[in-house]
């Protein structure tokens, strides 16, 4: 049981002590991206990422997060009103 980003940094020590040629996840879909990209990042990508699950596992929090919508917001009156400044924050994980 871990986070992404910690799951990611312990598969990348994995590789580097030269134990670890596979790494497999069963979590949200953005956990196994996580860990391929780290992996990646730190010329490691010879180590193969496997998913556990062939259907797509979401994010709540992610799929809250639409880009068209967010783009739109931004775009309204509402998000513009200097009585009522706002404050946007990006969350990762």
């Amino acid at each position: 049981i871990s986070d992404s980003l910690v799951m990611a940094g312990r598969a990348v020590e994995m590789a580097r002590a030269g134990g670890c040629r596979s790494v497999f996840v069963l979590g949200v879909d953005f956990m196994s991206e996580n860990v391929a990209a780290m992996l990646k990042e730190n010329d490691m990508g010879d180590v193969r990422v496997y998913r556990m699950d062939e259907a797509p596992i979401g994010c709540t929090l992610a799929d809250a997060a639409n880009s068209d919508e967010y783009r739109q917001y931004l775009s309204s009156p509402a998000s513009r009103r200097a009585e009522e400044p706002a404050v946007h924050i990006v969350y990762i994980n």
